[in-house]
């Protein structure tokens, strides 16, 4: 392990570590480098040089990173920042995988929040610009993430709320798509 240089070449060492998701090479930046050129020596003066770690390994997938840094001790703590993690920080392909972390890690979330989850996903005018987001909702669904209740429901909701005319129609095909595919499972089933 190389030595960082300044403050500066350390933060950008251990954001290297977290993105290559070395618990290893996270442990030895932050407890070697405890000096007062780095580091201050209490863990709470690390945790408040480097508030958004713990956030970060999070919504970057990166698990054994995240249950290192929740091992010694940082925490997420305000609901809103597990929200900005599933909402708007974390790729929508890996959210099931995020927020399954959440739940390893111990944090409660609310019921709520996979309603949310499958609205940011089918968000109309994101879906015009990477339809593939589409395919991310059916697998949330049949994975078993989501309910069909849940995931009709967030569907009904953004046709209703959905006020441009071009996005709406996008969500109606689906929408109608979605239907037709669940009647035809149902008719296969019964046969």
């Amino acid at each position: 392990m190389k030595p960082a240089r300044n403050k500066k070449h350390l933060s950008d060492i251990i954001n290297g570590c977290i993105e290559n998701d070395s618990a290893d090479g996270l442990k030895y930046y932050l407890s070697n480098f405890r000096s007062k050129f780095f580091i201050p020596q209490s863990q709470d003066s690390l945790k408040k040089d480097f508030p958004n770690l713990l956030t970060d390994s999070i919504s970057k997938l990166k698990p054994e990173c995240a249950k290192y840094l929740h091992e010694i001790g940082f925490q997420i703590v305000r609901q809103s920042d597990i929200d900005r993690i599933l909402l708007s920080e974390c790729k929508i392909q890996k959210i099931q995988d995020v927020y399954e972390l959440l739940i390893s890690l111990g944090y409660n979330l609310p019921e709520n929040i996979k309603e949310k989850i499958i609205n940011r996903v089918l968000e109309p005018y994101k879906i015009e610009a990477n339809n593939k987001r589409i395919d991310v909702a059916l697998r949330l669904l049949n994975t078993g993430f989501v309910t069909e209740e849940q995931f009709e429901a967030v569907l009904n909701k953004i046709i209703s709320e959905t006020k441009n005319k071009k996005f709406e129609s996008n969500i109606k095909i689906f929408v109608r798509d979605f239907r037709l595919k669940k009647l035809f499972n149902e008719l296969d089933t019964n046969s």
